[in-house]
């Protein structure tokens, strides 16, 4: 597995290609098909042709759904070399990419790195806030319970949870609910988590998820 000749940082500033070829990538990655998303977007990448027309999506949107297809297929060298290739001197400005970033940080150990770059994009993004506010939160509220720093992951938590509420984002808010809760299990503060643990019942209620489905973070 290589990454395509045409990536580089022009992509995410310059390409765009047709809504419904995304919306084809973006569909096998939500049925879990990360091989099938990941090779229409490879033909994009090969072909090189940068489309303009009424209905489009901008280049750092293509390349943060292939950085996440490599990343749910545990492709993690291929994704770090697809990071340097892209020559992103502030991934602030491109926050699904940078989300993306912060995962593989983590899911390597690196927490410290994960608190520093997701609080870093908070600060550049709180006035206006951004829409991605909420996902650098949990992000960062995982990394703080990793360090031992448990007051700030819940604060960080709660407050994602709160993001997640108003902008109607059913899964992400019965995560960081589920998340909070153990949370607090393991804080023995357990009337409060048992709060927050119901809480990813109705959520999974309102997506008819089956009751077995895991909500707790691994």
């Amino acid at each position: 597995m290589k990454l395509p000749a045409g990536i580089s940082c022009s992509w995410a500033y310059e390409a765009c290609i047709p809504l419904d070829v995304f919306q084809q990538a973006t569909f096998h990655q939500t049925q879990e098909n990360y091989i099938k998303s990941k090779e229409i977007l490879d033909s994009i990448f090969e072909a090189d042709v940068w489309i303009v027309d009424s209905e489009i999506i901008r280049g750092d949107k293509i390349l943060a759904l292939y950085a996440r297809n490599l990343f749910s297929l545990k492709e993690l060298l291929i994704l770090k070399e697809f990071f340097e290739s892209l020559g992103i001197s502030d991934f602030n400005c491109f926050p699904e990419l940078l989300l993306v970033k912060l995962e593989l940080y983590y899911l390597e150990g690196d927490s410290e790195k994960t608190i520093a770059e997701s609080t870093e994009f908070l600060s550049k993004n709180d006035n206006p806030i951004s829409p991605y506010t909420g996902h650098f939160l949990s992000i960062k509220g995982l990394a703080s319970i990793r360090v031992g720093d448990f007051n700030s992951a819940a604060n960080d938590l709660e407050i994602a949870y709160s993001f997640f509420d108003f902008q109607d984002k059913v899964y992400e808010k019965g995560m960081a609910s589920s998340r909070l809760g153990v949370l607090l299990s393991q804080e023995s503060i357990f009337g409060e988590s048992i709060k927050w643990l119901k809480r990813p019942l109705s959520s999974s209620q309102s997506l008819n998820m089956p009751r077995q489905q895991p909500m707790t973070p691994p």
